[in-house]
Protein backbone atom coordinates (compact mmCIF):
# COMPACT_ATOMS: atom_id res chain seq x y z
CA UNK A 1 0.00 0.00 0.00
CA UNK A 2 1.58 3.18 -1.14
CA UNK A 3 1.16 6.72 0.12
CA UNK A 4 0.26 9.23 -2.51
CA UNK A 5 1.70 12.64 -1.93
CA UNK A 6 0.37 15.48 -4.01
CA UNK A 7 2.32 18.66 -4.23
CA UNK A 8 0.38 21.76 -3.28
CA UNK A 9 0.23 24.38 -5.99
CA UNK A 10 2.69 27.18 -5.51
CA UNK A 11 1.07 30.18 -3.86
CA UNK A 12 2.44 33.50 -5.02
CA UNK A 13 4.04 35.50 -2.26
CA UNK A 14 2.02 38.41 -0.99
CA UNK A 15 3.44 41.74 -2.01
CA UNK A 16 5.58 43.16 0.73
CA UNK A 17 4.93 46.65 1.92
CA UNK A 18 7.74 48.71 3.33
CA UNK A 19 7.34 49.99 6.86
CA UNK A 20 8.47 53.37 5.54
CA UNK A 21 6.14 54.85 2.92
CA UNK A 22 7.90 55.38 -0.39
CA UNK A 23 8.65 59.04 -0.99
CA UNK A 24 11.96 60.83 -1.39
CA UNK A 25 12.91 62.26 1.99
CA UNK A 26 10.61 59.98 3.96
CA UNK A 27 13.44 58.52 6.04
CA UNK A 28 14.58 61.96 7.22
CA UNK A 29 10.96 62.99 7.81
CA UNK A 30 10.35 59.94 10.00
CA UNK A 31 13.62 60.54 11.85
CA UNK A 32 12.52 64.13 12.52
CA UNK A 33 9.14 62.93 13.84
CA UNK A 34 10.76 60.30 16.08
CA UNK A 35 13.25 62.89 17.38
CA UNK A 36 10.30 65.18 18.13
CA UNK A 37 8.69 62.38 20.16
CA UNK A 38 11.97 61.79 22.01
CA UNK A 39 12.26 65.54 22.64
CA UNK A 40 8.73 65.47 24.10
CA UNK A 41 9.59 62.55 26.37
CA UNK A 42 12.87 64.13 27.52
CA UNK A 43 11.14 67.47 28.12
CA UNK A 44 8.42 65.76 30.18
CA UNK A 45 11.05 63.89 32.21
CA UNK A 46 13.01 67.07 32.82
CA UNK A 47 9.85 68.94 33.79
CA UNK A 48 8.80 66.26 36.27
CA UNK A 49 12.29 66.15 37.82
CA UNK A 50 12.41 69.94 38.04
CA UNK A 51 8.93 70.02 39.58
CA UNK A 52 9.96 67.45 42.20
CA UNK A 53 13.14 69.37 42.97
CA UNK A 54 11.24 72.67 43.24
CA UNK A 55 9.07 71.19 45.97
CA UNK A 56 11.69 69.23 47.93
CA UNK A 57 15.10 70.80 47.39
CA UNK A 58 16.39 73.32 49.93
CA UNK A 59 18.43 74.89 47.10
CA UNK A 60 15.26 75.77 45.19
CA UNK A 61 13.03 76.57 48.17
CA UNK A 62 13.57 80.34 47.98
CA UNK A 63 13.01 80.50 44.22
CA UNK A 64 9.87 78.39 44.55
CA UNK A 65 8.61 80.63 47.35
CA UNK A 66 9.17 83.74 45.21
CA UNK A 67 7.42 82.18 42.21
CA UNK A 68 4.44 81.29 44.41
CA UNK A 69 4.35 84.82 45.86
CA UNK A 70 3.82 86.52 42.50
CA UNK A 71 0.18 86.26 41.46
CA UNK A 72 -1.64 87.57 38.43
CA UNK A 73 -5.35 88.32 38.41
CA UNK A 74 -6.72 86.82 35.25
CA UNK A 75 -10.42 86.21 34.46
CA UNK A 76 -11.31 85.57 38.07
CA UNK A 77 -8.27 83.36 38.72
CA UNK A 78 -5.01 84.19 40.48
CA UNK A 79 -2.33 81.95 39.01
CA UNK A 80 1.17 82.29 40.39
CA UNK A 81 4.35 82.53 38.36
CA UNK A 82 5.01 78.93 39.35
CA UNK A 83 1.58 77.96 37.99
CA UNK A 84 2.39 79.57 34.63
CA UNK A 85 5.82 77.94 34.51
CA UNK A 86 4.44 74.48 35.23
CA UNK A 87 1.46 74.94 32.92
CA UNK A 88 3.56 75.90 29.92
CA UNK A 89 6.24 73.29 30.64
CA UNK A 90 3.72 70.46 30.90
CA UNK A 91 1.84 71.56 27.81
CA UNK A 92 4.97 71.93 25.70
CA UNK A 93 5.73 68.25 26.29
CA UNK A 94 2.20 67.24 25.31
CA UNK A 95 2.16 69.47 22.23
CA UNK A 96 5.53 68.15 21.04
CA UNK A 97 4.27 64.58 21.38
CA UNK A 98 1.09 65.34 19.45
CA UNK A 99 3.09 67.17 16.76
CA UNK A 100 5.28 64.13 16.17
CA UNK A 101 2.36 61.69 16.21
CA UNK A 102 0.06 63.85 14.08
CA UNK A 103 2.75 64.36 11.44
CA UNK A 104 3.43 60.62 11.26
CA UNK A 105 -0.29 59.82 11.01
CA UNK A 106 -0.92 62.47 8.35
CA UNK A 107 2.01 61.21 6.30
CA UNK A 108 0.99 57.55 6.53
CA UNK A 109 -2.63 58.31 5.62
CA UNK A 110 -1.92 60.76 2.80
CA UNK A 111 -2.79 59.75 -0.74
CA UNK A 112 0.03 61.89 -2.13
CA UNK A 113 3.01 61.03 0.08
CA UNK A 114 5.35 63.48 -1.60
CA UNK A 115 2.94 66.39 -1.33
CA UNK A 116 2.11 65.59 2.27
CA UNK A 117 5.78 65.25 3.15
CA UNK A 118 6.64 68.65 1.64
CA UNK A 119 3.86 70.44 3.52
CA UNK A 120 4.44 68.67 6.82
CA UNK A 121 8.21 69.09 6.61
CA UNK A 122 7.83 72.86 6.13
CA UNK A 123 5.48 73.06 9.12
CA UNK A 124 7.81 70.89 11.21
CA UNK A 125 10.87 72.91 10.25
CA UNK A 126 9.07 76.18 11.07
CA UNK A 127 7.99 74.78 14.46
CA UNK A 128 11.50 73.64 15.34
CA UNK A 129 13.12 76.86 14.11
CA UNK A 130 10.75 78.66 16.49
CA UNK A 131 11.92 76.34 19.30
CA UNK A 132 15.53 77.03 18.27
CA UNK A 133 15.14 80.82 18.35
CA UNK A 134 13.24 80.96 21.63
CA UNK A 135 15.81 78.59 23.13
CA UNK A 136 18.58 80.93 21.95
CA UNK A 137 16.78 83.93 23.48
CA UNK A 138 16.28 82.18 26.83
CA UNK A 139 19.61 80.31 26.68
CA UNK A 140 18.16 76.80 26.92
CA UNK A 141 20.87 74.50 25.59
CA UNK A 142 18.65 71.41 25.18
CA UNK A 143 16.15 73.42 23.14
CA UNK A 144 18.90 74.86 20.95
CA UNK A 145 20.31 71.43 20.13
CA UNK A 146 16.94 69.71 19.74
CA UNK A 147 15.41 72.52 17.69
CA UNK A 148 18.43 72.71 15.37
CA UNK A 149 18.79 68.96 14.79
CA UNK A 150 15.08 68.32 14.26
CA UNK A 151 14.67 71.39 12.02
CA UNK A 152 17.63 70.20 9.94
CA UNK A 153 16.03 66.76 9.50
CA UNK A 154 12.75 68.35 8.39
CA UNK A 155 14.62 70.65 5.96
CA UNK A 156 16.59 67.74 4.47
CA UNK A 157 13.35 65.75 4.08
CA UNK A 158 11.72 68.73 2.33
CA UNK A 159 14.67 69.24 -0.02
CA UNK A 160 14.81 65.53 -0.89
CA UNK A 161 11.04 65.48 -1.53
CA UNK A 162 11.25 68.65 -3.62
CA UNK A 163 14.24 67.68 -5.75
CA UNK A 164 13.75 63.92 -5.69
Amino acid sequence: MGIIVAAAPAVPAAPTQSAIPEAPGSTFFIIACVLTLLFAAAHAGGFLQSRKEARHSPRRAELTRQMRAHKTRLAGFEPTTLDFYEYFSANLSVLLAFLGLAFLAAFWLAGDKGGALRILAVLGAASMISVLFTSLIYQVFQGIVSGAVIALCFIIAFMMALFG
